[in-house]
Formats: structure tokens, C-alpha cells, sequence
């Protein structure tokens, strides 16, 4: 089982992120401790999270998706220049 990084915003004023806090409930044990911020305990990977939770996303939100002991296993919905300045 791995502990997972998930960071969800949107953009968008007024947005009802309850259906995707549901979705990542479901993922696993968690922890709650900032309100953009999500730690997951799950037996799924990065992608496997993604796929969760992707078809849930809105055209401005924003997702990232990072294994804590493992930083290449991440996934999400960022702008180009920050998975340019992660590598």
C-alpha cells in the first residue's frame, strides 16, 4: 500500500467539489489537512488515482497526484511548464 499526494482545485467560482472529494474518500484510509491537500493510503498507482478521478474534472480544474516515497509515480491535470520544472 502506498501514501499518495492529491492536490484538486478549480478555478472556477461557485464550483461543487463535493463529487470529487467523494471520489477521493473512496480511494482509501486518508488524511484531510490543508483544503486544497489530500493524503491517500490505496493499493492503486498514480494513473490508476487519475483515471478515478479525471472524468470528474472540469476544463479549468487543476489535479496532482504524487506517491510520497516514490516522486516519479505521479499523474495530473497541470500546465505543461510545471511537469517541465518537476523533471
Amino acid at each position: 500500500m502506498a501514501t499518495y499526494l492529491i492536490s484538486y482545485e478549480s478555478d472556477e467560482m461557485f464550483h461543487d467539489y463535493s463529487i470529487v472529494v467523494e471520489k477521493i474518500k473512496q480511494l482509501g484510509d486518508y488524511q484531510h489537512p490543508l483544503v486544497p491537500l489530500w493524503f491517500v493510503k490505496t493499493e492503486l498507482n498514480a494513473n490508476e488515482i487519475y483515471g478515478a478521478i479525471k472524468p470528474l474534472l472540469r476544463e479549468k480544474d487543476r489535479l496532482f497526484i504524487m506517491n510520497i516515497a516514490k516522486p516519479d509515480d505521479r499523474q495530473g491535470w497541470l500546465s505543461k511548464n510545471f511537469w517541465q520544472w518537476l523533471k
